[in-house]
């Protein structure tokens, strides 16, 4: 643990580093705090000495940087655009000194934006979002899609940015380097999965769940998941395209009580039919809660799922062949078995000793068996 002195020259640190880059995008750095990780919320005051808060994001530069920097032009590019088209749920981002929407420091790429007084309090694993944020999400969703089919329409060269295809093409290898570290790693998945304060009753919850979860015949998980991205990626050619949140789950929209106040974090902003970011989030709106000791055969609620339909259909979206939920379903189901195994492996991971994911690893092992 850090002691008193190392807190505070840690956060002297922070705040140095924090106030530097605050004055590359213009601003004066008043007061700064963590926010979320890789994330300080800060009090400032513009150039016309108005005080205003902002967020400023970092990201370790990987080796090819210029990947990255090119990635946050074309989100910035698509997100000005969304806005133009009548979309205004986007925070504002700021240029730095350099007229780009980031500045390198160091090995870390800084962004810069708007902070948005509204608060998430979703727990994804609790199951606590309701069918009205659910009905609002889905109205919020449609009109992204809508205003970035307009976009795709009138800017066809928007295409420097990822495609939801790509995604597909590398999943498929993604989920069997998943699959193969859980197999190599089951003898000591149980040890793995240990911690001596729970409460004995969770840990044979959890020691079943694994139980299942192993009797998946993971050959056949393999090849489905080969021949099912061959399938959505002749529907995605095949489709209007328009642009896709990419990561669209509740902890990344801002509620206000009657309204969607803001949608955050477009790192994985796509381009795509729109059908695979509307079963994704579907997924992370509409999980059915497994009950203890159980497994659920359906992993969407049924009255989430229509609330959430209705606000996305209602909307007018431009994605209207619904009846390919289906096919997109067993795909995410296949990307939640992904995301599960590599929980699993991981010894940092804050979601394995969680009282609700025995359950979603039996509906999820469930579903993926069928």
């Amino acid at each position: 643990m850090l002691n008193a002195d190392s807190r505070l020259e840690k956060n002297l640190e922070v705040d140095k580093e924090a106030k530097l880059i605050a004055a590359r995008f213009g601003f004066l750095l008043q007061e700064v705090k963590p926010y979320r990780a890789q994330t300080y919320r800060a009090k400032a005051l513009n150039k016309q000495e108005k005080q205003v808060e902002l967020l400023l994001k970092w990201q370790e530069l990987p080796e090819q940087a210029e990947l990255l920097k090119l990635s946050q032009l074309a989100q910035d590019r698509v997100l000005n655009c969304l806005s133009n088209c009548g979309y205004k749920q986007v925070p504002n981002r700021f240029l730095a000194e350099t007229k780009e929407p980031f500045f390198q420091l160091g090995n870390r790429l800084w962004t810069c934006q708007s902070y948005v007084f509204s608060e998430t309090t979703y727990d994804w694993l609790h199951f606590n979002v309701s069918s009205p944020h659910c009905f609002l999400a889905g109205q919020a969703l449609s009109q992204i899609h809508n205003a970035g089919s307009r976009l795709t329409r009138e800017t066809p060269d928007l295409i420097d940015i990822r495609l939801a295809a790509d995604n597909l093409r590398t999943f498929h290898d993604e989920l069997k380097s998943s699959i193969s570290r859980l197999l190599s790693r089951q003898n000591n998945l149980y040890s793995l999965f240990q911690n001596h304060e729970e409460k004995p009753s969770l840990e044979v919850e959890r020691n079943k769940s694994l139980d299942i979860l192993m009797q998946i015949k993971f050959d056949n998980v393999i090849e489905k998941s080969r021949s099912l991205c061959a399938k959505l990626i002749h529907m995605e050619k095949n489709s209007q395209t328009t642009i896709n949140h990419g990561d669209y789950h509740p902890g990344n929209l801002l509620f206000s009580k009657n309204s969607v106040d803001a949608v955050i974090d477009w790192e994985f902003l796509n381009v795509g039919s729109g059908i695979n970011d509307l079963t994704y989030a579907l997924f992370m709106f509409c999980l059915n809660p497994p009950k203890r000791g159980q497994a659920s055969s359906q992993l969407f609620d049924s009255r989430k799922t229509e609330a959430f339909l209705e606000g996305y259909t209602r909307a007018s979206s431009t994605v209207k062949n619904i009846e390919r939920l289906s096919s997109y379903t067993e795909y995410v189901h296949l990307l939640m078995l992904a995301w599960v195994c590599n929980e699993l492996c991981s010894e940092s991971s804050k979601y394995k000793s969680h009282e609700a994911f025995p359950g979603l690893v039996r509906s999820l092992a469930y579903c993926c068996a069928a």
